[in-house]
């Protein structure tokens, strides 16, 4: 009956492992996202950086697509065009703009270090179930295990 037991709990910590696991792995693709994300804002504002040295009727090429661009001439020097969400679409300075987009980045930073916390939870939960499992198995780990 003891046996059953551990072999119940054994099989309780093997699931308990898979979920850690797989929380694991979403945290990670979502932390990944989020650097792109934050370097993405970090060449735009680069981008309204140059834009805020443009002139009036100067002329320069603007990305339709990958790799498709088109012509197109500066009519308010030092203002933007920024889409809020839900097609409403708002005019800034590009200083403004710059402003806005260090606020995204630096919320895009928290939340990466809150998933990056999370992470470590994680892992150090996955470490204790390991030695759990190791301990119920008749082996103790130290410093030096090779399991």
């Amino acid at each position: 009956m003891k046996k059953q037991q551990e072999n119940k709990d054994f099989e309780k910590k093997i699931v308990e492992m898979n979920i850690l696991e797989n929380q694991l792995s979403q945290l990670d693709q979502q932390f990944s996202l989020i650097e792109k994300h934050i370097i993405d804002l970090q060449n735009l504002n680069s981008s309204l950086e140059e834009l805020s040295k443009t002139k009036k009727d100067q002329e320069f090429f603007s990305p339709v697509g990958n790799e498709i661009f088109v012509r197109s001439k500066i009519i308010e020097p030092g203002e933007v065009l920024i889409n809020i969400g839900g097609k409403t679409i708002i005019k800034k300075k590009t200083i403004d703009a710059k402003k806005f987009i260090e606020e995204k980045i630096a919320k895009a930073n928290e939340l990466k270090f809150q998933i990056s916390d999370e992470m470590q939870i994680i892992i150090n939960e996955m470490q204790a179930i390991q030695q759990e499992i190791i301990f119920s198995q008749g082996h103790v780990c130290d410093s030096n295990c090779n399991h």
